[in-house]
């Protein structure tokens, strides 16, 4: 990065506890160059050299899917006596990193999916760089040894407050009871509406992800094969089938599919540079980017023309001031009957399939940036306060509305393009996206009647097409089978933190207790030294405090439990009542309506 450019040192890559937010002994590098992996080797070996007693050892890092993959090896190299510990180690990405990672990531690495990790997120060491951003200032001029004692200082603080908090244990099992408490009810609706059955098979199928033949196999995703198309599947596809057709010598024409591809990539270049121009972009960048399209336009129809000779007669000149603007000579840009006359049937098939993926992509995308919306309001609701802050929340926000509208306007453009390629105008799976439609209610808190509304119809388009009953009943059960196992994997998952949290209030009042022991044994060595035994008795103390009160929280803890369930439960009643009277109040509207309809049906015969 620019800004590290002329630095000694780039930064810090630190092991923390990921359970209770503790820096793990000499568990901090500095980097030099980037985050490269060799640092992160020695702060990890560093921190788990007295693991070697620990049975089970979860390590997450917001890119474990690259630095895994040559760790072993690493270790096997240089820090031999270390490899049985790490070959030990599962590992995993934080749960809100992941979101970022290809779907593969989302399975192989995902902490909801992983057994035996409890709920822990693994994001707890980005409360700790904040924290130690607000030094920075102060570091960067520091000298070596000065810096390290800063941080060394700021870390053990760190720790410290942690350690004194750790009675907050309490709070997490609080929100643990009420949240297995759910998913329970949740996985007991699932299991009661799966096929007859089914759910013994299901009960017996491993959930270890597995990669055969290069593709990824778990029960938390769908096995569906014949899902909606997507663009890079289309091109891969008539690829191969212009592969084979060559090797038979039924082949007419050749490179149909890059042809296609390359014009349809133009097409987006054209759009990106229309919005920096309305955008009033930098004039240099926009001149840039003109030159480069100019370039692709003129190789493009040298391309066409190739393929097409009829096309020659219909180009002109490219305008070089605004070749966003130009023409592209694709097959949707002509009526069926010119398609004849210039001999572009082949090609209007070629852009028929793989404007379709890109179609569904689009879809994809305004689910995406609907959810990502949706997501971004219910935390600016909750969390942002005043007006400076609102100001600028809102303006992010219409950065996100912008994103929506750009993905619909991908799609309508597709849309459009199939439609004039022969896409029927009541084509059941992609319709026309209005702007009443670009909703959702993924990422919204929920609310009162908001299960009554139904989504758009784009949410449903993962929907294969074209299916018997006997293909949509199984299309139905696959996705009844994905639902109940990643509903059971959540439960899985309180019940673990659960049982954590009980384990770890027994081990923090054992540790402080051995502390207490400790700090007691030191000062009855030091009955010569009447200030260092006051200081040794002093933390004795201290530690036998820090025990009773996790203790004596641990004691109120059924206690409260029962007191949020019991809240939990009158806050479900009410919503329940306010339902029951909704409904029977729209029940009352129809039944005065019907009444009406008779007497005016009445008055009408008289």
């Amino acid at each position: 990065m620019a800004k590290f450019k002329f630095a000694v040192i780039s930064g810090v890559v630190a092991v923390q506890c990921a359970r209770h937010g503790f820096y793990m002994p000499d568990g901090m590098v500095d980097l030099k160059k980037g985050e490269a992996f060799a640092n992160t080797d020695y702060a990890i070996c560093r921190s788990l050299q007295e693991a070697s007693c620990q049975r089970f050892i979860m390590v997450t890092y917001d890119i474990w899917c690259q630095y895994s993959i040559k760790l072993e090896s690493h270790v096997s190299k240089l820090f031999q006596r270390m490899l049985p510990i790490f070959k030990r180690i599962r590992g995993a990405i934080p749960k809100m990193h992941i979101h970022n990672h290809q779907d593969a990531c989302e399975i192989l690495w995902n902490l909801n999916w992983l057994m035996y990790s409890a709920a822990t997120a693994g994001e707890m060491i980005e409360t700790g760089w904040a924290e130690q951003n607000l030094m920075a200032g102060s570091t960067k001029e520091q000298n070596d040894g000065h810096r390290h004692d800063s941080i060394d200082d700021m870390s053990g603080n760190w720790n410290w407050d942690k350690l004194i908090k750790l009675n907050a244990l309490v709070r997490l099992y609080r929100i643990c009871a009420l949240e297995e408490r759910r998913r329970t009810i949740d996985f007991e609706g699932c299991t009661s509406v799966a096929p007859e059955g089914l759910v013994a098979v299901w009960e017996k199928m491993d959930v270890e992800p597995k990669m055969v033949d290069g593709k990824l196999i778990s029960v938390f995703q769908a096995d569906i094969k014949n899902g909606p198309p997507t663009h890079a599947a289309a091109y891969a596809k008539l690829v191969a089938e212009e592969v084979e057709a060559e090797k038979s010598g039924l082949a007419n024409q050749t490179g149909d599919t890059a042809l296609i591809g390359t014009a349809l990539l133009i097409e987006k270049e054209q759009i990106e540079l229309g919005r920096k121009i309305a955008q009033k972009a930098d004039a240099d960048v926009v001149h840039i980017d003109r030159r480069r399209l100019t370039q692709d336009l003129t190789d493009l129809r040298r391309r066409q023309v190739q393929r097409a000779p009829q096309l020659a007669e219909l180009m002109k000149d490219i305008d070089l001031e605004k070749p966003e603007k130009e023409a592209l000579f694709l097959p949707s840009e002509y009526s069926e009957s010119m398609r004849n006359d210039l001999k572009l049937g082949a090609l209007a098939q070629v852009e028929y399939t793989l404007r379709e993926g890109h179609a569904f992509e689009a879809l994809r995308d305004v689910k995406l940036a609907i959810r990502t919306l949706n997501l971004n309001f219910a935390w600016k609701r909750s969390n942002i306060h005043g007006t400076g802050a609102n100001t600028r929340t809102q303006n992010y926000l219409k950065t996100l509305e912008n994103d929506v509208q750009i993905a619909a306007t991908t799609y309508r453009r597709m849309h459009q393009a199939l439609v004039r390629l022969g896409l029927p105008d009541n084509d059941p799976v992609l319709k026309p996206l209005l702007p009443e439609h670009l909703r959702g209610k993924d990422g919204l808190a929920q609310a009162a009647g908001q299960v009554k509304q139904s989504d758009p119809w784009f949410w449903r388009t993962g929907r294969p097409r074209g299916l018997t009953d006997e293909e949509e009943a199984e299309w139905n059960t696959e996705m009844d089978r994905v639902k109940w196992f990643r509903v059971r994997a959540l439960l899985q998952r309180s019940q673990e933190e659960r049982e954590t949290l009980e384990e770890e209030f027994g081990r923090a009042v054992e540790s402080f207790h051995k502390s207490a022991n400790i700090w007691s044994a030191l000062a009855e060595g030091q009955k010569e030294k009447a200030g260092a035994q006051a200081y040794a008795e002093k933390q004795a103390d201290m530690y036998r405090e820090l025990a009773s009160r996790c203790f004596i929280a641990r004691g109120t803890l059924a206690q409260k439990v029962a007191e949020d369930l019991k809240k939990q439960q009158a806050k479900e009643a009410r919503e329940a009542q306010r339902a029951q009277k909704t409904s029977t109040s729209r029940e009352e509207e129809e039944e005065l309506w019907d009444t009406l309809s008779k007497v005016d049906l009445r008055s009408s015969d008289s």
